[in-house]
């Protein structure tokens, strides 16, 4: 849980910053593994541990770090949910074109919440059918290469010999 606030809160400042979040599921990974590490050597230490840690604990671990800080990204908190609040809107200036007072939104905690849950389970939702597409698009396109593939080994063949046979006249 630590390791997803520290990581909510380094992707809000990359967002406002830079606009731009990299990649930090190696980092998550590591810093999880570290903190486990320690947290199972001192446990074992007073011998309230049995078990080691496993990687399957640390996939876990990585896993809900980065979904934490996928929330705090797809969520808008370091970008258009800030920039719908009344204080930007005037300190943007009214009299700004598409800066109208309908675009004012200051969310409340629940609103917050019904629009994470949606943020987070739209892309769950939206993967369903869209696996079935795309497993049904590949299916047409690897059978259709299917056809190709004795063209495609016979190129292979015939590259390889050519090769073979420079290699072959060129060290005798």
């Amino acid at each position: 849980m630590l390791l997803g606030i520290m990581f909510c809160i380094i992707v809000m400042k990359l967002n406002l910053t830079t606009g731009i979040i990299p990649s930090l599921n190696v980092s998550a990974g590591l810093l999880g593994f570290f903190f486990i590490k320690t947290w199972s050597k001192l446990l074992e230490k007073f011998g309230l541990l049995k078990t080691p840690f496993t990687r399957q604990e640390n996939t876990v671990i990585q896993t809900c770090v980065v979904a934490c800080y996928g929330i705090a990204f797809s969520g808008g908190f370091g970008s258009y949910i800030m920039g719908m609040s009344r204080k930007i809107y005037q300190q943007a200036g009214t009299d700004i074109a598409g800066n109208t007072a309908e675009n004012i939104k200051d969310p409340s905690l629940s609103w917050i919440i019904g629009f994470l849950f949606v943020v987070s389970f739209l892309g769950l939702l939206a993967v369903v059918p869209l696996r079935k597409i795309l497993f049904r698009l590949q299916y047409d396109i690897c059978r259709s290469w299917d056809d190709l593939s004795p063209l495609g080994e016979f190129v292979h063949i015939v590259r390889r010999s050519n090769l073979l046979g420079s290699y072959v006249a060129s060290h005798t």
